[in-house]
């Protein structure tokens, strides 16, 4: 008999995973899968079947017009947006979205009421006293914050997740298996990597477009996941970039962690990403100093050694995906034993 359990990733038309989003939900997803969980997409109710998880998002039911699972970086990802811009002096269609999401909610909660399935919401704290009502085991989340976030709706969930035991928020993390760590990096062939949004620090990673020795591709367009790992694999350097917002917000992006966990030097321009590494990641604030850094880290072998294995250390320990979702099944048998 197959005792494993499951995470479900919740993905229907009417209480979607949008597309950016859902990029995150399975690399966290993975997790679970390194701690030995099964992992299925569920677009039914009836689908939740097995003991484990089920994760749902917060997007509204009109993510589902061009965001959810458009993987192609078009124009329909934005057709959300326009809906939202549209409806924000009627709020119609937001009242419309409440009433078929509580239903949906209510739907799930009779499908894994008895069954050892535990809701994992992200960004649903202002619905706690309506799913605290439907009486199964839930654990809220959201993003973590390395120090009080300046947004007000961060803000709100900061200061939930302080205080609610029922709240865990998450760390971005590496998308690796622990035991995976270090195999095929060679970090040798490529001096300057960048892969990441295009909006975030142009006048950085542009230094280094046109130089052979280096490989930056701000996106979109976009490039295969494969692609990208092979990439970070062959890097020496890679800069972890974030947007303006995130760093008031002190998040630290997935891919700081993810350029320790293939052997690269991480150069930032978030300063919480050095707290988060542990003083691994290296904070760079304007394009001289990081041609300076660059120039200095490519003939040091020693210190591109020594930073390397520490890399690899740290990520192995407390790093990854692994990592957080195994923080979620300790706290869910605290709280549903």
């Amino acid at each position: 008999m197959n005792t494993r359990k499951t995470f479900y990733i919740y993905d229907s038309f009417f209480m979607p995973t949008g597309y950016n989003h859902r990029f995150f939900v399975e690399k966290f997803a993975r997790g679970f899968a390194y701690n030995g969980y099964k992992l299925k997409i569920a677009s039914k109710p009836d689908q939740l079947k097995e003991p484990g998880f089920v994760m749902i998002a917060d997007h509204p039911f009109y993510y589902s017009f061009g965001a959810r699972g458009n993987r192609n970086g078009n124009i329909l990802i934005y057709v959300p947006s326009i809906i939202e811009r549209i409806d924000k002096k009627l709020n119609l269609l937001k009242k419309i979205n409440e009433k078929i999401q509580d239903r949906h909610l209510k739907s799930i909660a009779e499908s894994i009421k008895g069954k050892k399935i535990t809701l994992i919401a992200w960004f649903r704290q202002n619905q706690k006293e309506f799913i605290d009502n439907l009486g199964i085991p839930v654990i809220y989340t959201g993003e973590y914050f390395y120090s009080k976030p300046v947004v007000s709706k961060q803000l709100e969930w900061y200061n939930f997740y302080k205080k609610e035991k029922t709240a865990m928020p998450i760390e971005f993390a590496a998308d690796v298996n622990p035991s995976e760590i270090g195999k095929g990096c060679t970090n040798k062939e490529i001096l300057v990597s960048y892969v990441g949004n295009k909006g975030y620090k142009p006048e950085l990673y542009s230094e280094f477009v046109s130089r052979k020795d280096c490989s930056i591709h701000p996106t979109p367009p976009y490039i295969s996941e494969n692609e990208r790992i092979k990439i970070y694999k062959k890097s020496i350097i890679s800069l972890g970039l974030h947007a303006n917002i995130n760093i008031k917000n002190a998040i630290v992006n997935e891919r700081v962690f993810e350029a320790l966990a293939y052997g690269a030097i991480c150069l930032t321009d978030n300063k919480y990403a050095v707290k988060a590494t542990n003083g691994l990641a290296i904070l760079i604030q304007n394009k001289d100093e990081l041609v300076d850094k660059v120039d200095d880290l490519k003939n040091n072998y020693e210190t591109i050694q020594r930073l390397r294995t520490s890399g690899f250390d740290f990520v192995r320990k407390e790093g990854t995906y692994y990592h957080r979702a195994k923080k979620f099944i300790q706290l869910n048998e605290e709280l549903y034993p």
